[in-house]
């Protein structure tokens, strides 16, 4: 049995009452319920540390403690069924949606959706303001340092203000990516060793009016995937000699031809492979795959319906066997079996789950 832990919306943006935590069936794909951690407000997304004993999970808020701003806290485990709080700190802007940590454990990066900025952290040992490094384990966070992004779209509901939605840092830690939803862009940031940890050093324009909302590395092409949440698209970019988003090669919509239905992009994953990447469509509620070529562009193979309605997040189990899609308005979590020679899924299980938003493999 896996172990998987679900985010969800906490009233009165949703009916979640904290984490979940459900065991999925290594043989059968067969999801069960087993608890939910409770006591916090709108865990919607979540991110293990290292050694997977402690979870960091951003608030989505507007308030907190009074002031403008959602929070993020630090859990650990003590046992099967207690997630203790260890640390919560206030992100220092609206809607915290994402969490990124560096890939040399030290640094915590939260997106503000509605701030419009980032915050981030320093890891620090308990009870010690030491850095905390990869492999060790850390219940403390540093005060934030927040960067605030300016400007705006074309799109006049969508895009008036700043919204970074994600934080991706690049393979080798020297970067941070900020994907910003509101003005086309991924702002590109140096990571420093002291606070304020980050310095802005170019910005990437994407196509106007598109919105990215994520990106993913393709390390097998020295290239780069972004999602678009507005123009529902993936467009696939070369990397500088840094690593940042360079040149765009082609885009690919994410909606079978010719389709008029109402949607918004939301999550991706390339599979371990290479050969294929999976995006999840709010409104069609589906899961598109496409097989990537050679050269990097996209063929779209296939539209599986999701299991319910608006995928807001799914994940792959570790193995590649299992893709769980979190299905937000349908309060829905569902399992598909994934042919890893084909790229297909087969839906072989459903639970009932509410306002779920986020899916993390324990193992």
């Amino acid at each position: 049995m896996t172990t998987l832990y679900i985010g969800g919306f906490t009233p009165p943006d949703g009916r979640a009452e904290g984490i979940a935590r459900v065991l999925l069936n290594d043989e059968t794909g067969a999801l069960q319920h087993v608890c939910t951690y409770g006591g916090m407000a709108s865990p919607s997304w979540l991110t293990p540390s290292e050694d997977k004993k402690t979870i960091f999970c951003v608030h989505e808020t507007r308030e907190y403690e009074g002031q403008p701003g959602g929070s993020v806290g630090v859990r650990t485990f003590e046992g099967a069924f207690s997630l203790k709080q260890r640390d919560i700190k206030p992100t220092l802007g609206a809607n915290p949606c994402h969490i990124a940590l560096s890939p040399d454990g030290r640094l915590l990066a939260v997106s503000n959706y509605f701030g419009g900025n980032l915050a981030v952290y320093e890891r620090l040992a308990q009870g010690a303001d030491t850095p905390c490094g990869k492999g060790i384990s850390s219940e403390i966070l540093s005060a934030p340092s927040v960067h605030q992004h300016h400007g705006h779209g074309i799109n006049p509901d969508r895009q008036q203000a700043p919204h970074v939605h994600s934080v991706t840092f690049t393979p080798d830690g020297r970067h941070a990516l900020a994907v910003d939803l509101g003005t086309d862009a991924v702002v590109a940031y140096r990571v420093e060793q002291a606070a304020p940890y980050l310095t802005a050093v170019e910005a990437t324009r994407m196509p106007a009016g598109t919105g990215p909302r994520t990106l993913r590395f393709d390390t097998h092409r020295n290239l780069c995937y972004i999602l678009t949440e507005l123009s529902s698209e993936i467009l696939v970019y070369t990397l500088d000699a840094q690593g940042i988003p360079a040149v765009l090669k082609s885009r690919h919509s994410m909606l079978p031809e010719g389709c008029t239905t109402p949607n918004t992009g939301a999550e991706m994953h390339i599979s371990a492979d290479g050969r294929f990447l999976y995006a999840s469509n709010r409104g069609l509620n589906t899961i598109v795959t496409f097989r990537i070529e050679e050269n990097g562009a996209l063929t779209q193979l296939a539209q599986t319906p999701c299991g319910g309605r608006t995928p807001r997040h799914f994940a792959v189990s570790p193995d590649g066997a299992w893709l769980v899609t979190a299905c937000q308005d349908g309060d829905t979590v569902a399992c598909f079996a994934v042919n890893k020679s084909d790229g297909m899924l087969t839906e072989v299980s459903r639970l009932t789950l509410p306002s779920p938003t986020y899916i993390l493999f324990a193992e």
